[in-house]
């Protein structure tokens, strides 16, 4: 009678087919906290895997900077006229695929009256100015990021209003946000705007 049980346990144990269904997925997802919208459904290789995937992408987008790129990135006033830096496939170089929409902001510009007189956005009027940009990355989690670009490599010269590279340079203001490509969890760099410094002197 043993003997026979142990039968049926085992063989029963051979047949069952164990993999996680979506209902094991769907009470994972409640008891890890698991609710953006872009992580629920994502699969890793393993379920151990997919569990770690979709915690890291929580905790991503759980990111106060994340969470404002994401929201600008709904705002289609905002996006319209924003240059696509598509870093897919960037090589080593650093270089990237760019994708200008319109000829939005794109060099640095002279301080005259009319300009002045014409533009109110704050990063416009800086003496370091700057634009913003989508930063794409297809392999990344985010896959979107709203990043800035230095308009000037100088800054602007109060007295004349146009750029004085000799003597400032345009220093971007970046922080690290979290992000994970592949299977690694790991920081991205992205820039709040640009700010006016002294150059390095070296003697």
């Amino acid at each position: 009678m043993l003997f026979r049980i142990a039968f049926v346990v085992v063989t029963m144990s051979v047949v069952c087919d164990c993999r996680p269904t979506v209902v094991d997925f769907h009470i994972d997802n409640m008891f890890w906290g698991i609710t953006h919208p872009k992580c629920t459904d994502l699969v890793g290789s393993s379920y151990s895997d997919t569990i770690q995937l979709r915690k890291d992408c929580q905790m991503i987008y759980s990111d106060s900077y994340v969470k404002w790129s994401e929201a600008m990135l709904q705002d289609q006033e905002f996006v319209t006229d924003l240059e696509v830096v598509d870093v897919t496939n960037a090589t080593q170089s650093g270089s990237a695929e760019r994708h200008r929409r319109s000829p939005g902001d794109s060099s640095c510009p002279q301080y005259d009256r009319s300009y002045l007189n014409t533009i109110d956005k704050p990063r416009l009027r800086s003496l370091s100015p700057w634009k913003f940009v989508i930063n794409k990355d297809d392999n990344r989690i985010p896959r979107v990021l709203v990043d800035t670009e230095c308009l000037c490599k100088g800054c602007i010269d109060v007295a004349t209003g146009r750029e004085d590279a000799e003597n400032f340079i345009s220093h971007p203001l970046s922080i690290d946000v979290p992000a994970r490509t592949g299977t690694q969890l790991r920081v991205k760099s992205v820039s709040l705007g640009c700010t006016c410094m002294l150059p390095l002197y070296t003697h």
